[in-house]
């Protein structure tokens, strides 16, 4: 049995009971999943590199924790994110003054312009979830990606817009 094959079948063997796992750390079933797979996925991209040294299981619910515990930190920085933005927003929004409107309007051209920035999946991906409103899940199965993979683009495309506004001197978001 090759290791590719030892692989799928502790996939087979382990897959329900570290989905469950899963599911009690990010509360969804599908993320769950995608958690899951995530991690039999890395061992299979790694299995020449990755040495077990001690439980097989151990190793997989250690590497399901923390790739759970990963998804959800992304999740909240990007809630925190974008309940700052709307804060600013709504700041700039109340302001009547033509000083603070001009400077809303540049804010916004900046904001515009690292937006167009984005590598082409990482904003097609922001825009679906920022500007249209769509889950990750519902964001997934339109893309046909894992929702893990829109919360690491999103996760991307605001890293690369706050280090694109912070060069301009926009103020921090």
């Amino acid at each position: 049995m090759t290791s590719r094959e030892r692989i799928i079948e502790i996939f087979k063997t382990n897959n329900h009971l570290l989905r469950i796992y899963a599911e009690r750390i990010v509360v969804d079933k599908e993320e769950a999943k995608d958690m899951v797979n995530d991690v039999f996925l890395k061992l299979m991209e790694n299995e020449n590199n990755t040495h077990i040294t001690k439980s097989l299981q151990a190793y997989l619910y250690k590497s399901v924790y923390n790739t759970c515990l990963n998804c959800l930190k992304n999740k909240q920085i990007t809630n925190k994110y974008f309940q700052d933005m709307d804060t600013s927003t709504l700041d700039i929004q109340c302001s009547k003054n033509p000083l603070s409107l001009l400077i809303s309007e540049e804010t916004l051209t900046h904001i515009e312009n690292a937006i167009e920035s984005l590598p082409p999946k990482c904003k097609k991906v922001f825009l679906l979830a920022k500007m249209d409103g769509l889950s990750y899940r519902e964001i997934a199965e339109q893309l046909k990606i894992s929702v893990n993979s829109v919360n690491k683009q999103i996760t991307k495309a605001l890293n690369i817009l706050r280090e694109s506004l912070e060069k301009k001197e926009v103020s921090k978001l």
